[in-house]
């Protein structure tokens, strides 16, 4: 296994036995790894086992939020200095770890992103505008610069989220983590990846309801951030 320092990648999964396999494997080139199985009955479990990943398996489905909380709970008990994430469905390739990981070695402080909206295209055009919308608002209240602001292939530093107030979960969390760590301050950096999309493809992700979950979440703090704004200026002399 090649030299990866302190880090892991956290690899969370539902029914996705198809890709998970492949996936463990050749992350496990690059790191160790930890797979979250968010109750599954396909066997996505057993074969990322099978495959070399360390277990850990959730007794109920508790949506992609909860399983990414439990990975990142192991990599602090391990004492990881950062955590890569990427999805089990197959849309991420696992060879463009040691990029992201280069990245994160020069910018350790860093949230880094692996985005892939240059391969625009390439994205299912539900897809690509919930990630619009979300990426628009995420932008505007977090004083950043992000174009795919809902990838699940990212690097952070552990002590990151585990510094900040999170509440949600499901695919919000990962929204919930930009947002709050780009207002406290925080380095987020974008690297272009190339996703993968199949005809036959499974996604956890429905465009529909957790489009329009982060963009009400967003659109949220949008209006009370405005609102802070319009009291600050009345405030003024």
């Amino acid at each position: 296994m090649a030299s990866s320092g302190s880090s892991v990648a956290v690899i969370p999964v539902h029914n996705e036995a198809p890709t998970t396999g492949i996936i463990v494997a050749v992350a496990r080139v690059y790191l160790p790894v930890i797979v979250v199985d968010d109750a599954s009955d396909d066997g996505s479990g057993p074969l990322a086992a099978a495959t070399g990943a360390t277990m850990l398996t959730l007794s109920k489905h508790q949506g992609k939020g909860a399983a990414l909380r439990y990975g990142f709970a192991e990599a602090w008990r391990r004492g990881a200095e950062a955590v890569v994430t990427l999805d089990g469905d197959g849309q991420h390739d696992p060879h463009d770890i040691p990029r992201l990981l280069a990245a994160s070695q020069r910018w350790p402080k860093s949230i880094i992103i692996g985005g892939c909206l240059d391969a625009a295209a390439e994205i299912p055009r539900h897809r690509l505008h919930a990630i619009r919308v979300a990426s628009f608002w995420l932008n505007w209240l977090g004083g950043c610069s992000i174009q795919d602001t809902q990838s699940g292939f990212c690097v952070y530093p552990t002590a990151m989220p585990r510094s900040l107030p999170l509440r949600h979960g499901g695919f919000l969390l990962e929204s919930e983590v930009l947002l709050k760590a780009a207002q406290a301050g925080c380095d987020i950096r974008e690297l272009p990846i190339r996703a993968i999309y199949r005809s036959d493809q499974r996604s956890q992700y429905r465009s529909l309801w957790d489009g329009m979950t982060a963009a009400t979440y967003l659109l949220y703090h949008g209006i009370r951030f405005w609102l802070r704004q319009s009291r600050q200026r009345e405030d003024m002399p």
